[in-house]
């Protein structure tokens, strides 16, 4: 199940295309989600992260 999701993400990324990146990564979490609640683990929710894991670091092209 996760294979095809992270394939087409890949993809995606390579295309550098960040609305396809955004539809992608929004199914793999909903695939990782529905998954989860299949295997009766559904305290287990994926969520998208709502700010950069490293709080130190500046994420940004400089010109």
């Amino acid at each position: 199940m996760i294979n095809l999701s992270m394939n087409i993400l890949s993809n995606s990324i390579l295309k550098k295309n960040k609305e396809i990146f955004q539809r992608n990564y929004m199914n793999l979490t909903n695939s990782c989600n529905s998954c989860h609640q299949s295997a009766n683990h559904q305290y287990n929710v994926i969520v998208v992260p709502k700010k950069p894991p490293f709080s130190n670091q500046y994420f940004q092209i400089k010109n």
